[in-house]
This record gives structure tokens, C-alpha cells and sequence, in this order.
């Protein structure tokens, strides 16, 4: 099952009014956009994990899930307090806490 982007923004809890607006996909894509690819670890054909940095080196593990559609899930240290570097993030990646866009930052 394909999911669209303004289903999606309903599970991140952003409030687009049913539409996803560029505004939206604005603020989306400036805290992601910020963050370079460090690795990536492709669990199987339906799970993949992507680990983030950006220049100041604050880290983002998102987790892509299309088990049952597509869910895409994010680990920061605000959802993952006693985690406060890459180098530990990465090497936990399978065990962090994963929520919700907002949860995440």
C-alpha cells in the first residue's frame, strides 16, 4: 500500500487542514535537510535505517518501514536523552526509541 504525503503528516500530527502545503513541507524539510547521509543499513527488504549528522554533531537515525505501507519514524536525542553522540546512536540504531516526526524534534 502506497501512502500519500498527507497521510503521512497526519501521523507526524501536523495540522495541514487534510492538505499537505509548502509551508508544511518547509518546516519538514529544514530540520532534515540540515542533517548529512553517514550510513545506511538496509535490514531487509522491508526495513531500512538511515543515520544523520549534521555540522554540529547533533544526530537523526530515521527508520523506514513498508511492512504494512510506509512508516517512517525518527530517534534524536530528544527521544533519546542518555544517547548523545553519533558514534553511540549508530551503534545502537536497532534499539533506539523511534516515534513520530514531532516527538523526535
Amino acid at each position: 500500500m502506497t501512502r500519500t504525503i498527507n497521510e503521512i503528516l497526519n501521523d507526524w500530527d501536523i495540522d495541514t487542514g487534510g492538505f499537505a502545503t509548502e509551508t508544511t513541507l518547509e518546516k519538514i524539510n529544514t530540520n532534515v535537510e540540515e542533517y548529512g547521509i553517514n550510513n545506511i543499513d538496509p535490514v531487509s527488504a522491508v526495513l531500512t535505517y538511515t543515520g544523520k549528522e549534521d555540522k554540529d554533531g547533533n544526530w537523526l537515525v530515521v527508520k523506514i518501514d513498508t511492512t504494512t505501507g510506509t512508516e517512517i519514524t525518527y530517534a534524536t536525542e530528544a527521544n533519546n536523552a542518555l544517547v548523545t553522540t553519533y558514534a553511540d546512536a549508530w551503534t545502537n540504531h536497532l534499539t533506539l526509541t523511534y516515534g513520530l516526526f514531532s516527538a523526535a524534534f
